[in-house]
């Protein structure tokens, strides 16, 4: 007279219940964290400002570098001081005061063209690299053409750099909330199942 009703599942990763719930949340969230993504999130501790300014070409002797960066920054991993021959100019390890950065040379800075190289990790504990270039009197300054080139060059590189590593933490993100979403749902469909 009465019929048994059967039961039917619902595949576990649609399932009206708590799973199901949680799975659209985590759409929700990726779907949130990609659109009000804040532009700033991907900052890193880059140069902003220096003295002696990249391309400048100074008079009087540099006895000290000043950089000063968009984010703090926690600490350099290399720093290195060259002129235009290749060869290395000692300095005194730097002073870092949050965004601003002291860096002084063992021995003041003669005419010739040179580069202040770095790797720091900035607050949010990204590696970061750059490069100053400047010169020292008036017979070795850099050709204006020149250090235009390698600054709008510099600027592109660190544009995709940031662009990719935005990309790289979101997939990240995306990877790890799916997988767990796949354990949580291989693990409720075996309870189920157990049931």
């Amino acid at each position: 007279m009465f019929r048994k009703i059967r039961k039917t599942h619902a595949h576990p990763l649609i399932s009206r219940g708590f799973f199901g719930r949680l799975c659209r949340l985590a759409v929700l969230s990726l779907v949130l964290f990609a659109v009000l993504k804040p532009v700033g999130a991907d900052a890193h501790s880059e140069l902003v400002d220096s003295e002696p300014k990249e391309g400048a070409s100074v008079d009087s002797p540099v006895t000290e570098i000043a950089l000063h960066f968009g984010e703090p920054v926690e600490k350099f991993i290399t720093i290195t001081l060259k002129d235009e021959n290749g060869q290395t100019h000692p300095i005194q390890p730097p002073v870092i005061k949050e965004k601003n950065v002291t860096v002084t040379p063992k021995e003041p800075l003669e005419d010739g063209r040179y580069t202040l190289k770095w790797r720091l990790v900035s607050l949010d504990g990204h590696t970061v690299g750059d490069q100053l270039t400047f010169s020292v009197g008036s017979g070795a300054a850099p050709k204006d053409e020149e250090s235009a080139t390698t600054t709008k060059a510099k600027t592109a590189e660190k544009t995709k750099e940031q662009a990719g590593q935005g990309r790289t933490a979101l997939f990240a993100t995306a990877f790890i909330l799916l997988a767990a979403l796949v354990a949580i749902g291989f693990f409720s469909a075996r309870r189920k199942k157990k049931a």
